[in-house]
């Protein structure tokens, strides 16, 4: 039987900065459509998933560049590995990457009444494209 190793602390909140006012806090965008998921580039550009309305908004740290591409599937996780971002469509149960170029990845079984692919995430490794991780709505 091997020995499950010990986790290794690499961030603690002593390492935050102090909590700060709400109306502190600066807006850099108002959405006129219902933001899901958030993903940010090695550029600093930020992906917005928006399931209901089939987008991915994508803008610059300020606010500014805002685009818009049509994800139908019901673009649920957003994810980015190297210059690549991947979508999580729920509806469809399927990631599509959509840049740079749009091609669908995989599309997963789903023998359930409930939503496919909820969420997608790109894996802590010390590769520059690291495993892409999926997880999706629970059995119930």
């Amino acid at each position: 039987m091997t020995a499950t190793p010990a986790p290794t602390v690499v961030a603690t909140m002593a390492g935050c900065g102090s909590a700060v006012s709400r109306s502190a806090l600066k807006v850099i965008h108002h959405f006129a459509v219902s933001p899901d998921d958030i993903a940010i580039d090695t550029s600093g550009r930020l992906w917005v998933s928006a399931r209901e309305v089939d987008q991915v908004i994508s803008m610059n740290q300020d606010g500014s560049g805002v685009t818009t591409t049509t994800v139908t599937g019901g673009p649920e996780g957003v994810a980015v590995v190297a210059s690549a971002i991947y979508v999580a469509q729920q509806n469809i149960n399927a990631i599509e990457e959509i840049s740079p170029l749009r091609h669908e990845v995989v599309t997963l079984p789903n023998h359930t009444a409930n939503a496919g692919v909820d969420g997608i995430s790109v894996a802590a490794t010390s590769q520059i494209t690291g495993p892409l991780l999926v997880w999706t709505a629970s059995r119930r």
